[in-house]
């Protein structure tokens, strides 16, 4: 949706989206806009709604405002009708004059792209309406992929947590990097992270991004096909995003995907310098944290932001990649030993040819090293002499030398788990199968909603870190949807092993016998933790495991339960 609101003066930090005037902004829109949506034909379909950009427009005494709402699209839902959207719009608003506190110019409305330059309602007098001058809507595309050596952190797949919003910032200024030399990068505007999946047990993470992108009657339609193979001769075959490695095979946009095997597009254009990417990471030990350095729009980051860049290039350019070094931003600051210290995330950039010599990580923290006293001293700034990493160099403190003194805390010990049941009432959709759809995500965020709690209060609750949903798939019988889960917890500080039947029989006692989750009905005997129902009668796992060796022989006129064949 985009609209013009005339009674809003536009203020310069309205063009920054990190901006507490931005979010403020945002927020009031966005709660007009549901109100509004909640009452045409798509009301009943789960409506949300974010504002992507506020324009400045006559000279800053209007505001351009650009929306993106989703709706739940399934088998019950009416195709979308942009022309009745709009003129319900209109009709609520009178003829699109005013949005509640807001005035709006009148002929300023489009949905989806759909415009009616002098719609006027049967109860309004016709008046000459004076021409506006026709602005491109927006559209928007998804791009999917897996990240093979960023292992999943509990908190990636909490919105807005620490850990989700420092390493969306270092995704999100990868991919647009990468957008912009594409072939949409002049109609190109952003890209933003909607979420991190755990993949391979957590020792991967999926992203989802949704990019979006400037679209009027001039511009041809998005071409994946060519946008993929964009992202493939940047990557070297979408094997590399520095300092990411790239699963090559999980490249999609907008669901277009080609098998690794196929050729790959081959640029006609001579090839030029390119730039390439990498982090460094350490941490300032005399500079407190505040709490303002989270906001990488506060003043107090940008200043942090500006003395830690200039120290950080002239150091740089002393290295193994000065010739070719050309920038570094701080991505996040984060807290560290309580506020008493804050750790640095940055992504330095540096041009790349046929006849640069391929990036040394381990050269660079060398000469990092070596210009900074042993890492220990930056400008005004004292370092953790152990906390430097370059591109993830080193993998571990032992990999460099370290002084005696030098502790580092025991790696926490993360064990999984898997929980497997069938839901009854719970129809099964192709896009309920498919990972990383609408319906896939909102459904796994009401799983996740009725099972942590449940977890939570079991024998491993204070250990419980979270559950996510694996895949949902079409049930053996019936017409239900069987859940398989992956749940996590902390096994350096379980006392005792897992013990997989009393986690059942608790699970069980919490769903009536294993029968409701929630609003959903469990088809009886089918959830498993680990793998296998456990019956043993209120007996430890130990004590229940001798009656496996024991063989029972006996007729029955009837069939037996299913769950004696597990």
């Amino acid at each position: 949706m985009n609209f013009t609101v005339i009674n809003l003066k536009h203020k310069e930090e309205m063009k920054n989206p990190n901006s507490t005037t931005f979010s403020y902004t945002e927020r009031a829109f966005v709660a007009l806009l549901l109100k509004l949506l909640k009452k045409t034909s798509i009301g009943q379909a789960s409506v949300t709604c974010r504002v992507a950009a506020l324009r400045r427009l006559r000279d800053g005494d209007a505001v351009g405002v650009d929306a993106i709402c989703t709706y739940r699209n399934d088998s019950a839902m009416p195709p979308f009708d942009k022309v009745k959207i709009y003129g319900e719009i209109v009709n609520q608003t009178w003829g699109f004059t005013k949005i509640v506190p807001y005035q709006v110019e009148k002929t300023s409305l489009y949905v989806n792209g759909y415009h009616e330059p002098a719609f006027e309602p049967p109860t309004l007098t016709p008046s000459a309406m004076p021409s506006t001058t026709q602005f491109p809507a927006m559209a928007s595309f998804t791009i999917n992929y897996t990240i093979t050596n960023l292992m999943y952190k509990q908190g990636m797949g909490v919105l807005h947590s620490k850990v989700f919003n420092s390493t969306r910032g270092t995704v999100n200024l990868l991919m647009r990097q990468l957008l912009k030399k594409s072939s949409i990068g002049p109609q190109f505007l952003r890209c933003d992270v909607t979420a991190f999946r755990s993949m391979n047990n957590g020792q991967e993470t999926a992203v989802d991004n949704v990019c979006t992108y400037w679209k009027n009657s001039t511009t041809a339609p998005l071409n994946e096909k060519r946008v993929y193979h964009d992202l493939l001769n940047h990557t070297n075959g979408f094997t590399e995003m520095r300092p990411y490695k790239l699963d090559q095979d999980s490249l999609f946009v907008n669901d277009y995907h080609e098998s690794p095997h196929q050729p790959t597009f081959v640029p006609t254009t001579p090839t030029k310098p390119t730039s390439e990417d990498f982090t460094v990471n350490f941490t300032v030990t005399n500079l407190k944290y505040k709490s303002q350095m989270a906001n990488p729009s506060s003043s107090t980051f940008r200043f942090t932001d500006k003395v830690i860049v200039s120290l950080m290039s002239s150091i740089m350019k002393q290295t193994s990649i000065g010739p070719t070094f050309m920038s570094c931003n701080v991505t996040a600051l984060r807290s560290m030993d309580g506020g008493k210290a804050t750790a640095v995330d940055s992504v330095c950039t540096h041009r790349t040819n046929s006849t640069t010599p391929r990036f040394d990580r381990a050269e660079v923290h060398r000469g990092l090293t070596n210009a900074t006293d042993g890492f220990t001293k930056m400008g005004l700034y004292t370092l953790d002499w152990a906390s430097l990493r370059v591109d993830g160099f080193p993998e571990s403190p032992s990999s460099v030398h370290v002084t005696p003194a030098s502790t580092t805390p025991r790696t926490p010990t993360i064990g999984y788990l898997t929980i497997n049941c069938t839901f009854t009432n719970l129809p099964y959709t192709r896009d309920l199968g498919t990972r990383g759809s609408r319906k896939f995500n909102s459904t796994e965020k009401v799983m996740q909603y009725y099972m942590n709690p449940i977890l939570k209060n079991t024998s491993i609750g204070s250990t419980f870190i979270e559950c996510h949903v694996e895949n949902f798939r079409a049930a053996q019988t019936g017409n239900g949807v069987t859940m398989n889960a992956l749940c996590s917890y902390r096994k350096d500080l379980l006392p005792t092993p897992l013990d997989r039947a009393k986690v059942h029989r608790e699970m069980s006692d919490m769903t009536n016998g294993g029968r409701k989750m929630g609003r959903y009905n469990m088809q009886e005997n089918s959830l498993r933790v680990n793998g296998k129902t456990v019956f043993s009668w209120g007996l430890p796992e130990a004590a229940s495991a001798a009656f496996v060796h024991r063989q029972l022989k006996f007729s029955a006129s009837r069939s037996l339960p299913r769950f004696w064949n597990s």
